[in-house]
């Protein structure tokens, strides 16, 4: 069996998995290992980036044990990475920062005054919002000791990618998915970008050097081999970000598709065959698809698995209730029989601020309740919210790629096996809802690109259409479509005409919030 499985590794936020793959895509193994978070401070995080490693070592070595392989069956390695993130290097490869998440708000600051004056260079170059940029130039600016000692500045991935193939800095790596988000790159170009690092002041000597997602970049060290309990020498393949390994896991290999990526927060995504940046709305932010000549424009609504959470646990607990799954369920199947628009309850999501585009002062609101509406129409209308925030993507997306015609949804995460929501999406859509078979999406994804960076595949593309099995198909109602329609403009209307009230709300309750002066 020498040489016929993959290893592939997702690095999640707080948890990392490993998965063992044979050639056909099928999964042998799975195994995770949590990860420590630390916050210091509200609105601060920061993890060890040894510890992704120590998480990646314990997961990939019990994955093999688990599939009952021999070890020198794996016949390469790729790496699916949260994004967002950054972690300094010293010369000979050893982290002397903490890792940054990309949801560590320290960097807030930079990041808002950036945007007030450059967004329109920053969107144009990049098509995102800046994340890697603007936590280097926090680290320079407030930490400039610590930042002295950091020789190249990668991604999580791109450390454990070093720390795999025994690399220096000087060696280190960062792949083409992960560009956009950098704020410091020409996504289209997929090269650094001078007017960008100018902007920031960071050089480009502290970057990694840009390469292809299956690119084979180095092998297995034999100073780690036995941590992962593996021979030395396997091919390390550069791997990606894990949305686009999580998108391109679910099928997504043609221009037209859409995504619904449905967890505690809700991600769009759909795919085109050229780079665009959304200048206008400023809502989505396009990232290089590990195959070529593929695009995914992405956003996301800060609402979902948590908003139920939040209705069921904090707004409306019902006394001795203990299984939170088994009661949205319960609540979705009731919700099935409301008619569109839950007899005149709409319901803004926007719990924390509205991300994409991005307005902090935005909350959330229901509109229209009364007496007669109970838990059930309130939990419809989350749903419901969460579509008409899609359907906002949808005619952004449109509005961007003109040419590509968008024709399937494709649902990936535990609420996408929802027929009740996923029904509502498809309807409020207007185009036919793909659910889910499979849940190892970002590894499925890292497999593909290690298998074709092995040249064991005929292409990255080619593998996961023959490895994909879409679920069941749900078809729009087009009369429901109709109905939705009208109702998606009064969402729109709404967002537009509470925006000035949600802003002096803001400002009102932090004045009041704000402790006499003596």
């Amino acid at each position: 069996m020498s040489g016929e499985l993959l290893l592939a590794i997702d690095v999640g936020a707080t948890v990392v998995r490993a998965g063992v793959y044979d050639m056909d895509g099928q999964c042998l193994a799975v195994r995770s290992r949590a990860v420590e978070v630390h916050h210091p401070e509200p609105g601060q995080t920061e993890v060890s980036a040894t510890a992704y490693y120590d998480a990646a070592a314990m997961a990939g070595r019990r994955a093999v044990r688990a599939a009952e392989v021999p070890p020198e069956s794996v016949a390469a390695i790729a790496v699916a990475s949260q994004m967002g993130g950054v972690v300094g290097l010293d010369e000979a490869g050893r982290p002397v920062t903490r890792f940054d998440p990309y949801f560590d708000e320290r960097c807030q600051p930079i990041r808002e005054q950036l945007m007030r004056e450059h967004e329109a260079t920053i969107r144009e170059l990049t098509g995102c919002l800046p994340y890697l940029g603007v936590k280097i130039k926090w680290w320079q600016d407030h930490q400039p000791d610590e930042a002295a000692k950091v020789h190249k500045w990668v991604t999580i991935g791109g450390y454990l990618v070093a720390r795999l193939a025994g690399m220096r800095a000087e060696s280190t790596i960062i792949d083409r998915t992960n560009l956009g988000l950098s704020g410091l790159a020409d996504n289209a170009a997929g090269t650094w970008s001078h007017v960008l690092l100018d902007l920031y002041g960071i050089s480009e000597n502290v970057l990694p050097r840009i390469v292809r997602p299956s690119e084979v970049v180095g092998r297995l060290s034999g100073l780690v081999a036995g941590d992962f309990a593996l021979p030395p020498n396997v091919p390390i393949v550069a791997g990606l970000g894990d949305y686009p390994a999580t998108f391109l896991g679910a099928g997504l290999t043609r221009p037209g598709c859409v995504c619904d990526l449905s967890a505690n927060i809700c991600h769009f995504a759909a795919t085109a065959d050229h780079f665009a940046a959304d200048a206008r709305h400023r809502a989505l932010s396009t990232l290089a698809s590990p195959s070529e000549a593929l695009w995914y424009a992405m956003a996301y609504v800060n609402a979902g698995g948590a908003t139920f959470r939040w209705l069921i646990e904090d707004v409306s607990t019902h006394p001795g209730e203990t299984e939170l799954p088994a009661r949205i369920r319960e609540l979705e199947q009731k919700a099935a029989a409301l008619p569109p628009g839950c007899e005149g309850l709409l319901f803004l999501p926007h719990l924390n601020g509205r991300h994409c585009p991005w307005d902090p002062a935005m909350r959330g609101s229901w509109l229209g309740l009364r007496d007669r509406h109970t838990q059930t129409h309130l939990l419809r209308s989350i749903l419901e919210a969460v579509g008409f925030e899609y359907a906002y993507f949808l005619q952004v997306v449109r509005e961007m790629f003109q040419q590509v015609e968008f024709d399937e949804i494709h649902g990936i995460g535990g609420s996408a096996r929802s027929h009740v929501w996923s029904q509502i999406k498809a309807d409020l859509l207007g185009i036919p809802y793909v659910m889910p078979t499979r849940d190892d999406h970002a590894l499925l994804g890292a497999a593909a690109v290690a298998a074709a960076g092995i040249n064991a595949v005929s292409g990255i593309r080619d593998a996961i259409d023959r490895w994909s099995k879409p679920g069941t198909r749900l078809t729009p109602d087009r009369e429901r479509h109709r109905e939705y329609a009208e109702l998606f403009t009064l969402y729109v209307r709404a967002l537009s005409e509470l925006r000035p009230l949600m802003t002096d709300l803001r400002a009102a309750a932090g004045r009041i919030a704000q402790p006499p002066q003596s």
